[in-house]
């Protein structure tokens, strides 16, 4: 996770992939996933508290809301089976969801392509 976040501070994105669930760091940015499958999502603070954090097309959606390390607001969340998005203004989150390997390497090589 720590190399996640380590990525994501230097504006790359690194995932880690494994048994059908994907985990990506964000930092002062938005995330957009085009996964059509309904599934779980799960976003926690990755470091400190994260201020400015919205969920977009998930069952529980949020709006300028505050995570912290020590209640978890963002767990067990549910995609609509459309993309979704979280951002955050300020801070960082971690964010797991479930897709299969094969459908994430195609999603990640159209999104290179364009």
């Amino acid at each position: 996770m720590q190399t996640l976040l380590y990525a994501a501070k230097r504006g790359k994105r690194a995932y880690l992939v494994g048994d059908g669930i994907v985990a990506t760091a964000i930092y002062n940015e938005a995330l957009v996933v085009a996964n059509e499958e309904k599934n779980y999502v799960s976003v926690f603070a990755a470091e400190g508290d994260a201020e400015g954090v919205c969920l977009s097309h998930l069952k529980y959606t949020l709006q300028n809301a505050r995570l912290t390390a020590d209640f978890p607001l963002g767990v067990s969340n549910e995609s609509t089976g459309e993309a979704f998005s979280v951002s955050v203004e300020k801070g960082a989150l971690c964010v797991l969801w479930h897709e299969s390997p094969v459908h994430l390497i195609e999603r990640l090589m159209k999104e290179e392509a364009v």
